[in-house]
């Protein structure tokens, strides 16, 4: 497949799998574990407390210290899931320039030979970049909604995706199956 069968000339008007997002928050627990109390702290500003103990708030989440980057994204979650409008969490995989590796990886990765990162040829505005599937994120619809898509990709290309997490989980090809 070329770079443009990869990418429709405009974005979608709904959402789909493969939509390139810019400024979403992809994030990572921070070891060891620290939890965080919302409360009020001196002179009555919103804050949070840092500790070692859990506190349990409604729909059983827990509040928690964490690090990550804002940065573009790709939407992994399937259409059906998408189409959930009650679903309030879609799935997002972290994409960076090639540029950003070595040379070497660069080559690698261009040529497909990662089963951890996934080629993407000429994203509109972004240029040649690379999905990392070991930097996976949940991102609430309602901050998804507030960021702007990038590009749309071809069905053809979505193809190309669900081959490679395929890969990337099972650590199979599909034609080997």
């Amino acid at each position: 497949m070329s770079a443009q069968e990869w990418w429709k000339p405009q974005v979608s008007e709904e959402l789909d799998q493969g939509d390139i997002f810019a400024d979403i928050p992809l994030i990572l627990p921070v070891e060891p574990l620290l939890y965080l109390h919302k409360q009020q702290l001196r002179g009555g500003s919103p804050g949070y407390l840092a500790s070692e103990e859990p506190k349990v708030l409604k729909g059983g989440a827990l509040q928690f210290l964490a690090s990550g980057r804002v940065g573009t994204a790709m939407l992994l979650s399937h259409g059906c899931e998408i189409d959930k409008q009650n679903n309030k969490r879609l799935t997002f995989v972290s994409v960076s320039r090639l540029s950003d590796l070595p040379p070497v990886d660069q080559e690698r990765v261009a040529a497909r030979q990662t089963v951890a990162m996934l080629y993407l040829p000429n994203v509109p505005s972004v240029g040649d970049a690379y999905a990392d599937f070991r930097l996976i994120s949940i991102v609430a619809r309602e901050t998804v909604n507030k960021k702007q898509r990038i590009a749309s990709m071809q069905p053809e290309a979505q193809v190309w995706v669900h081959g490679h997490l395929f890969e990337f989980f099972v650590r199979k090809k599909l034609k080997d199956i």
